[in-house]
């Protein structure tokens, strides 16, 4: 006859905790488990990782977790690909394990993502690992993620640069005391051992990056780190051939020449993130010369990009807390900045180093949007703004040129080109007006059709019947802007999507 089994102790049921008091979390780390994580393959990669696994203790008289059902848990996780579906049943599991203790559960998963690379020119490709970290956790039924990554990337010191250039300077001058050089004599000069003269040494730099994503929002990895290393040029390389290595150092020059001038050595370690990110830079180097770069954003983001080896924000929120809206088929030039209310329609462009912003408030704390219509371009260097929340509307096929301002409250209709170097501002502009370069609307509507001429102010007592009406050839001219334009938007989306 078999004995009956007697039933384990369980603290968690005893008595009360003599000291009384919630948990933030209680868990445990490196729990080692297999993650299949979808890389854009035909199957997803089995990863090893580790996890980090966490509930609350919210009743203050509750004296501990059920450890092991949290192993338990994470344990199923691995049987399907990794996203945000997974996680959050992963986390609902968590809460709903501990019957009642916890009301909120956090994981943090890491590993290293394996990614093949192509070179630069070459048909050659390699692997390279990125350490990633996604941080997830669990309350009143929403998840939201962090995703860390690591990015390695080489760069020339500037500091060796520049004495190497000096030697080269001194060398040409010993070679050559003449004012007046040989074409061929110099070239063969340069090409030959003599001009070797001294080689600025690189160093091995790291961009650390940190996207808080959305409540409920995923992101796919491969994509950003590709993004990254896109812009960042110099991105660590692996199988590579002649012509690889001569644009790997090409692009190292290019950089160089675009970092601004600096008192520091290591100025290219000195960039900081832009708007709500902070920079960390950390440079020990070792006799290898190794850099650290480390970058971490603060502020949730619905795009990002790196420009000149820093961190940049593209799409912002303002202060009072709203975001852009943007059109997935809509085409954003990285060095743009998009703030605040703002609705950016289907198949519109912005061109490099515009700025649309919508952030200030009226007196009632009330903002109203910035609106782009569909197939519009807002071109360089363009800035749209309102003073007070006032609304500012840009009509759809209409075409904002080069450094021209649009300043609300104001409304451009349907159909109109407003030339480079232009000012509009509380203004009413009608369907198919073409405002030439260098002219001013304040404070007056104009009806639509009216053609202005170049350098022309418009303001309040303008006679507008001194005002010729649109001509056919301007009108036309108008409509190839904006076709132009609709083809840069695919152009510009496909060389994006290659990368």
């Amino acid at each position: 006859m078999s004995q009956e089994q007697k039933p384990l102790v369980d603290i968690t049921s005893m008595d009360s905790a003599s000291i009384s008091s919630p948990l933030q979390w209680v868990g445990m780390e490196g729990i080692s488990i297999p993650l299949l994580f979808d890389a854009g393959g035909e199957c997803p990669h089995v990863l090893n990782a580790k996890a980090d696994a966490f509930v609350s203790i919210d009743n203050p008289d509750t004296k501990g977790i059920h450890m092991s059902r949290l192993y338990t848990q994470l344990a199923a996780v691995s049987e399907t690909p990794l996203n945000h579906e997974s996680v959050h049943t992963l986390l609902r599991g968590f809460v709903e394990s501990q019957k009642g203790i916890s009301q909120s559960a956090r994981v943090a998963l890491h590993f290293d993502l394996l990614l093949k690379k192509p070179a630069l020119l070459s048909d050659e490709a390699g692997y390279q690992s990125y350490p990633v970290t996604i941080s997830s956790d669990y309350k009143e039924g929403a998840c939201s993620h962090t995703v860390k990554l690591s990015i390695p990337y080489s760069s020339t010191c500037p500091c060796s640069a520049a004495l190497s250039r000096q030697l080269l300077a001194e060398a040409l001058d010993s070679a050559f005391p003449t004012d007046q050089v040989d074409k061929h004599t110099l070239l063969e000069w340069v090409r030959s051992l003599n001009g070797s003269v001294a080689t600025p040494h690189s160093q091995r730099s790291f961009a650390s990056v940190t996207l808080a994503l959305k409540p409920n929002q995923w992101l796919f990895i491969p994509a950003v780190i590709k993004q990254i290393e896109t812009v960042l040029g110099t991105a660590v390389q692996t199988a590579v051939k002649r012509q690889d290595e001569q644009e790997f150092a090409r692009l190292n020059a290019v950089l160089r020449r675009r970092s601004p001038k600096s008192k520091s050595l290591c100025a290219h370690t000195e960039r900081g993130a832009e708007l709500h990110a902070e920079s960390r830079s950390s440079r020990k180097p070792s006799p290898s010369q190794r850099g650290c770069d480390g970058r971490i954003l603060q502020q949730p983001v619905s795009l990002s990009t790196l420009t000149d080896k820093r961190v940049t924000i593209m799409l912002r929120k303002n202060p009072s807390g709203h975001y852009p809206t943007v059109s997935s088929k809509a085409f954003i030039d990285p060095t743009a900045i998009i703030c605040g209310h703002v609705i950016i329609e289907d198949n519109v462009f912005v061109g490099p180093y515009a700025v649309i912003r919508a952030d200030e408030l009226d007196k009632n704390g009330h903002i109203e949007p910035i609106v782009i219509q569909h197939d519009s371009n807002i071109q360089d260097g363009v800035v749209i703004h309102s003073k007070g929340g006032a609304y500012v509307r840009v009509g759809a096929r209409s075409s904002i040129a080069h450094r021209s301002i649009v300043h609300g409250p104001c409304v451009v209709e349907d159909d109109v080109f407003i030339g480079f170097n232009s000012v509009v501002f509380r203004t009413h502009i009608g369907k198919g007006c073409v405002i030439r370069h260098n002219s001013v609307i304040d404070g007056i509507d104009l009806p639509a059709g009216y053609h202005v001429p170049p350098m022309t102010n418009i303001g309040p007592g303008f006679d507008l019947s001194s005002i010729e009406r649109v001509p056919p050839e301007y009108s036309s001219f108008s409509e190839s802007v904006v076709s132009a334009n609709n083809v840069l938007v695919d152009g510009y989306k496909r060389i994006a999507n290659e990368m």
